[in-house]
């Protein structure tokens, strides 16, 4: 299995890059193939809002011709996809929500019999990092997550959220990241 994840956080070397290295060295141990992108220091636009994504000419692609453009296109060629972000203001970090927002180009015919997507059936999974607590606090996430994966018919594996990171990830992460790969790999 061709696993990608995606790294939203502007730290390379932070909680959010160690958490999803276990993960993705777990995935390896089992005999799966990982490649890590890291959308940081990426050129991403923000969705325009164009809907030409959405014409019957397109097939999953978006307009725009940057960093995201090559980004969605392997998440066709996976099989599953995990992204990461650490908590920034209640939410996905500012270098991740682009792409985030960018993926409803990989959506056709939303609310009609014919709603497709070019992940459909492919398990996706979060892993969030944040000092504080979940209640009050990354709680949002996993909801907000989830609802995208529906919009983009993909398998919602699971939502991993690791609170108290502060100089590292909190006790018992790296054993939940590996249970979280394990269940991505079935």
């Amino acid at each position: 299995m061709k696993v990608l994840t995606i790294m939203g956080s502007p730290r390379m070397s932070g909680n959010t890059s160690t958490v999803l290295g276990w993960l993705e060295d777990e995935l390896k141990k089992r005999g799966h193939e990982v490649e890590r992108v890291n959308v940081a220091g990426k050129k991403i636009g923000g969705c325009l809002s164009c809907y030409k994504c959405q014409g019957p000419d397109m097939q999953f692609q978006c307009i725009q011709g940057d960093d995201a453009t090559k980004i969605l296109e392997k998440l066709k060629t996976v099989d599953a996809i995990v992204v990461g972000t650490p908590l920034y203001c209640w939410s996905f970090t500012g270098q991740l929500k682009p792409f985030l927002d960018r993926m409803l180009s990989q959506s056709k015919n939303y609310m009609t019999p014919e709603h497709t997507s070019s992940i459909e059936g492919k398990p996706i999974a979060l892993v969030v990092t944040c000092a504080g607590p979940i209640e009050d606090n990354a709680d949002l996430l996993p909801q907000i997550f989830g609802r995208m994966a529906r919009f983009l018919k993909a398998d919602l594996i699971d939502a991993l959220v690791v609170p108290g990171c502060t100089d590292k990830p909190s006790e018992g992460a790296e054993a939940n990241a590996r249970k979280l790969a394990s269940a991505i790999s079935g």
